[in-house]
């Protein structure tokens, strides 16, 4: 198991260390305190690089291609006429 610095996980996130230490505030990643003294002036945090792992493959999308809203609308519109003249 590796533990990472905030820094060193911004860095393989391709994100700012702030953006780190917003995900561990909103407890969205989990973190160790690896603090030797309590209370701590500066705390020492570290993210299991599991984690980040973990992290990366919830925030995984796959994109479904289709038609945007309004194509899509026009197209409904468009075959409800046909299907009403092929009615009579």
């Amino acid at each position: 198991m590796q533990l990472l610095t905030i820094p060193e996980a911004a860095e393989r996130l391709a994100v700012k260390p702030r953006a780190i230490q917003r995900l561990i505030q909103y407890g969205v990643l989990p973190y160790v305190d690896m603090t030797l003294t309590q209370p701590a002036t500066r705390p020492r945090r570290r993210i299991r690089e599991s984690d980040l792992v973990a992290l990366i493959e919830s925030r995984t999308k796959t994109v479904v291609h289709h038609l945007p809203g309004r194509e899509r609308m026009a197209r409904r519109k468009a075959h409800l006429k046909w299907s009403k003249r092929n009615e009579s």
